[in-house]
This record gives structure tokens, C-alpha cells and sequence, in this order.
């Protein structure tokens, strides 16, 4: 695990399941997952079957579908924050005003 994503995806994702299991939030643990898991794809390249046996380090180059999807999980990703955040903002302005109301 030399490259940074790999190993910023792993704690992306402990941190969804860690959420999951703590919290039972599904939109804050699918957020965290999401990010986690596009950022592991992004990164992550193996040696061909044939290199293992020659002794080359020649890793498979990543293929146009493996960086679109990471690519789309870390938009997913955004976009869940984003609700997360909308939802708590809206969330906090209906204390604010119910509890003036209240008065």
C-alpha cells in the first residue's frame, strides 16, 4: 500500500463501517463508504499473473471503467455530504424557530 488513496480509502472506509455500527446513520456511514471506496479504487493496481512468475514489476495499467466508477462513487460521495449537510442545516434552523415561537 505505497500509494496515499489506497490507504486514505481503507480509513475512509473503517470509518463508514466504525459509523455503521456506532451511529446506525446510513446516509453519514453510505457517505464515508462511497468516499472510501472510490478513493481505494482510484489508486490500487496489481501485477499481471504472468509478472509474479518472471519476477517483473509490471503492474496493469488502471482501466477506463475502474476510473469512472471511482470517479463516480467519490461524486456519489459528495453529493450524500452535501444532503447531510442541507438536511442538519434545515434540521437546525426548525429548532431555532420553534423554540422562538415557543417563548
Amino acid at each position: 500500500m505505497k500509494k496515499p488513496n489506497v490507504f486514505t480509502g481503507a480509513i475512509f472506509g473503517l470509518t463508514g463501517l466504525v459509523s455503521l455500527i456506532f451511529s446506525h446513520d446510513w446516509l453519514q456511514a453510505g457517505m464515508w463508504l462511497t468516499l472510501g471506496g472510490g478513493l481505494f479504487l482510484s489508486d490500487l493496481r496489481y501485477r499481471s499473473a504472468g509478472a509474479a512468475e518472471g519476477g517483473s514489476t509490471t503492474t496493469v495499467p488502471l482501466s477506463p471503467a475502474r476510473k469512472y466508477l471511482s470517479m463516480g462513487l467519490v461524486l456519489v460521495s459528495l453529493l450524500l455530504f452535501g444532503f447531510m449537510v442541507s438536511r442538519d442545516f434545515k434540521a437546525s434552523q426548525h429548532r431555532k424557530t420553534s423554540t422562538h415561537n415557543a417563548r
